[in-house]
């Protein structure tokens, strides 16, 4: 992405979140072009405005995206889909622990039992 790509970047970013602050001032303005094309000059085009259209549809991002958020690599899951998805496979693997631990159980000894007797009924232990 050059510097070019970065003016209509602002451009559009400033459609969607009309409190994006762009300089008045014509030095201040080249400076953040050339702070955000620092961090955006390896990331296509395609990729950054992807990206914002992906930040703008999320109803809890009420502030403009800063560049970072634009350089992300696109994946064909949202955060919240990818959220789900960990959550279902952590999910599964705490059931299958759990299954593992119910297969290998064993029942309490005599010796074991009759002390749990002894502390629930009042009696001295053996």
């Amino acid at each position: 992405m050059d510097k070019a790509d970065i003016t209509n970047l602002f451009k559009r970013i400033k459609r969607v979140y009309s409190m994006f602050p762009i300089p008045q001032e014509l030095e201040a303005a080249r400076e953040m072009v050339k702070d955000w094309h620092e961090t955006l000059s390896d990331v296509p085009v395609e990729q950054a405005i992807e990206n914002l259209k992906r930040y703008s549809l999320d109803p809890d991002n009420k502030f403009p995206p800063h560049p970072g958020v634009l350089a992300k690599p696109l994946s064909s899951k949202t955060e919240s889909e990818q959220y789900h998805e960990d959550m279902r496979q952590l999910g599964a693997l705490t059931l299958e622990k759990l299954e593992q631990l119910r297969a290998s159980a064993v029942a309490p000894t005599e010796e074991q039992r009759a002390k749990a007797r002894s502390v629930t009924h009042g009696k001295p232990g053996c």
